[in-house]
């Protein structure tokens, strides 16, 4: 039974990978937009980025990257 709960969890972890609800820091946020940190922190003040604060730090979800590539912001 362990071992079935084990492979559950490993199935909705690469369901939510599938999906697009990756956490991604500013540095790898910026790469998987082609664009510079500096560039970034431009579009988050414009706010033409959407950005979540956990904690201290900034993190991205990869599917409002994706739905901002493909708008062409």
């Amino acid at each position: 039974i362990a071992n079935n709960h084990s492979d559950r969890k490993s199935e909705m972890f690469f369901e939510i990978r599938k999906v697009g609800n990756e956490w991604l820091t500013s540095t790898e946020a910026a790469q998987f937009l082609g664009i510079t940190p500096n560039a970034l922190r431009i579009l988050m003040c414009r706010r033409k980025v959407k950005f979540y604060k956990l904690g201290r730090r900034l993190r991205f979800l990869s599917r409002d990257l994706t739905v901002l590539l493909r708008k062409g912001a």
